[in-house]
Order: C-alpha cells, then sequence, then structure tokens
C-alpha cells in the first residue's frame, strides 16, 4: 500500500482480507534503527502527522520523532497540494523547503522521512541532507518478500 496516511487503517485492512500487506510505516521506522538515528524529522502530511503512525512506530526503536511548526507545515501542504498533487512541477520552493529542514535540523533532526508519496520529488534535489524514502524502502520490502535480491544503492 504505497499511501502513509492510508496506514492509519491497516489494521481494519487486514483483518477483513487475506492477503498479507507490507507495512510501509514499520518498514521505514526499522531503516531508520538500521541506519542508527535516534532523531528524525517527519515531513508528512497534516493527515499522517495527526494519525501518529509515524510517531508509534517510531517510539517504538526509542527514535524521537520532530516535525514542522505550523507555518512551515503549512509551506509544506502547499507545496505537496499546490504543487505536485496539481500537476505543477515548477512549483518549488527550494528556499522555503530549505527553512524547513534546517530550522528542523537545529531541533535535533537527523534525517527526514520524505513520509508523502509526492515528497521525493521535491526534496531530493536538495543536497546536504539525510533522506528516508518510505515508498523505496516499501519497494525494496516488496522484492525482497519474493525472494528476490535487492539492489542497494
Amino acid at each position: 500500500m504505497p499511501c502513509n496516511t492510508a496506514h492509519f487503517f491497516l489494521k481494519v485492512l487486514q483483518k477483513n482480507i487475506t492477503i498479507p500487506i507490507l507495512n510501509m510505516i514499520t518498514a521505514t521506522a526499522d531503516a531508520v534503527c538500521e541506519r542508527g538515528l535516534d532523531t528524525v524529522g517527519l515531513l508528512a502530511t497534516d493527515g499522517t502527522l495527526k494519525s501518529g503512525i509515524y510517531h508509534d512506530a517510531l517510539a517504538s526503536h526509542h527514535i524521537k520523532t520532530i516535525t514542522p511548526s505550523p507555518p512551515y507545515q503549512k509551506i509544506l501542504m502547499d507545496a505537496i497540494y499546490l504543487g505536485v498533487k496539481a500537476g505543477n512541477l515548477h512549483y518549488r520552493k527550494e528556499t522555503a523547503l530549505r527553512f524547513i529542514l534546517k530550522d528542523m535540523r537545529s531541533r535535533g533532526a537527523q534525517g527526514f522521512i520524505l513520509g508523502c508519496t509526492e515528497l521525493p520529488l521535491l526534496f531530493t534535489q536538495i543536497a546536504g541532507y539525510e533522506f528516508i524514502d518510505p515508498t523505496r524502502i516499501l519497494a525494496q520490502k516488496a522484492i525482497a518478500s519474493i525472494g528476490k535480491k535487492v539492489r542497494r544503492e
């Protein structure tokens, strides 16, 4: 299920179907733990933040989660909805996005979870930060789950 927010409903979905669903959220928390990070910035939609799904998964590994301050969260939401989701790939607010990262780093973020499938399109061109892409992690987990070798970067 390659949607971060939809994982809020994962337990209910799994109870009503017989096939397993790979959990992108716990796989991402595992990956953060494997990288040795103890504090991460979570960049995500309001719904994902409010659901607490990442906070819970990361807390199970004793990893602290930092989120954008309200004005920066608004900038992030605009970049997601007025930019990528609207098909406006020229909506880059790179300077504002860098301010978000800088602020979160100053509060202890060692890396940043791109907790919305649209965010890699906005952030991966920004150098100097460690980004964790849950969609990539989910794809790697799906490949591994069928017994195939996962190519690491």
